[in-house]
């Protein structure tokens, strides 16, 4: 129950943002949008900047879990971009709100979980310090959100390609892996 009501107010804070913009995305509009009370928003949520957080812990925690359950990092990889460019309009308004930071943190650190599980599962023995790893993965992660925010919202986008591009990149430098067209990365 509680998390349903959770799911409520996450909608009703998307929907808000879609259609008032961020910043009219407030307690009060959400209470009334939700037909809850203020003590039972408060039950669940500290305030805005936590149902900006779980709003997007959950979407992009639930692409993480699919992701690392498909066998071809292709897959996932295409999946992931499907749900930013599928979500863009909303992850757009929350870029250009005071919750940047925290949005942006949250794409990284999903795109940062999914690379550091696909090495630990798949190149175990990879041959890098634990720190460089460390680097080289939060750099990726980084990059690979970056790169989708400038791309997604590009309506010619050629997925395929953003694809094989990303995976070429990783596999070329991290990974010494050649990889040509399609993998089974």
């Amino acid at each position: 129950m509680a998390r349903d009501r959770k799911r409520l107010i996450a909608d009703a804070f998307i929907d808000l943002c879609e259609t008032m913009g961020v910043e009219k995305a407030t307690v009060t509009a959400l209470i009334e949008r939700c037909g809850i009370s203020r003590q039972t928003f408060y039950y669940h949520f500290q305030n805005i900047g936590d149902v900006v957080t779980w709003t997007l812990g959950q979407l992009f925690g639930e692409v993480l879990m699919k992701g690392l359950a498909m066998d071809r990092v292709h897959d996932a990889l295409r999946y992931f971009i499907a749900v930013v460019t599928e979500n863009l309009p909303f992850i757009e308004l929350l870029l250009s709100s005071r919750w940047h930071n925290e949005v942006e943190a949250i794409m990284v650190r999903g795109v940062h979980t999914y690379l550091v599980e696909l090495v630990r599962v798949r190149y175990p023995s990879l041959g890098l310090s634990v720190p460089d790893l460390d680097a080289a993965l939060t750099l990726y992660s980084h990059g690979i959100v970056g790169l989708l925010l400038d791309r997604c919202a590009d309506p010619a986008l050629d997925r395929e390609l953003l694809v094989d591009q990303i995976i070429r990149i990783i596999s070329d430098t991290l990974l010494n892996v050649e990889v040509t067209g399609t993998t089974s990365l």
